[in-house]
């Protein structure tokens, strides 16, 4: 069953009459005690991909036919875009021992992560010279970035490259054989970008 419920109209307490039968004679009451978090992950989900099919002629309506699997309590979200990236609340609603309505409610995080190519796709340079890695493109609405350094190397200092912040340029200056490895930018943006390097390092004879 697919519950559909509309909070849209106004609410009135159960001791109130309604003249007009379109209302819900219902109450939320945001009383202590009234308003329960239910803490419990979030493991038993399922990704599936609407562009995927046996064949270019395949005209199975994979969407539909996932919505007519629902059990009662489930709920299905997609086909996802950028704009669902972030935090769903789940929401039930039943009666106290009062007969009054409360909220049982639950955070959910949607995080939507996208491989994109990076510049330059196999980075190999000599000891001592400066490395520069960026994503291949900007990315709209970039919020921040992050690098991560191969294991090999320890506190490594980098620099932003100002010319490319829309696309989380970096500068490593003076690279060694330490850090030699794989390489990976983290931009966060209307979703979450990220890019991996692996830097291979020639050593001065």
């Amino acid at each position: 069953m697919i519950l559909n419920l509309n909070i849209s109209r106004a609410m009135f307490h159960k001791n109130e009459i309604s003249t007009n039968n379109e209302y819900n004679e219902i109450i939320v009451k945001y009383f202590k005690g009234n308003l329960k978090a239910v803490i419990t992950p979030i493991n038993n989900y399922k990704i599936f991909n609407l562009n995927y099919g046996s064949n270019c002629y395949d005209t199975t309506d994979t969407f539909r036919n996932k919505e007519k699997s629902l059990m009662e309590n489930d709920f299905m979200i997609g086909p996802v875009v950028e704009e669902d990236h972030g935090n769903w609340i789940l929401s039930v609603y039943n009666k106290n021992n009062h007969d009054e309505w409360i909220e049982l409610f639950q955070v959910i995080t949607v995080e939507i992560t996208e491989s994109i190519p990076i510049y330059p796709e196999k980075p190999k340079l000599e000891e001592g010279k400066d490395f520069e890695l960026r994503f291949a493109y900007p990315v709209r609405n970039l919020q921040s970035c992050e690098i991560t350094a191969p294991r090999t190397t320890f506190d490594r200092f980098y620099d932003r490259d100002k010319t490319n912040l829309d696309s989380c340029g970096f500068s490593i200056p003076n690279v060694t054989k330490e850090d030699e490895g794989l390489w990976r930018i983290v931009g966060v943006g209307n979703i979450v970008y990220e890019a991996n390097a692996y830097l291979e390092i020639i050593e001065n004879s």
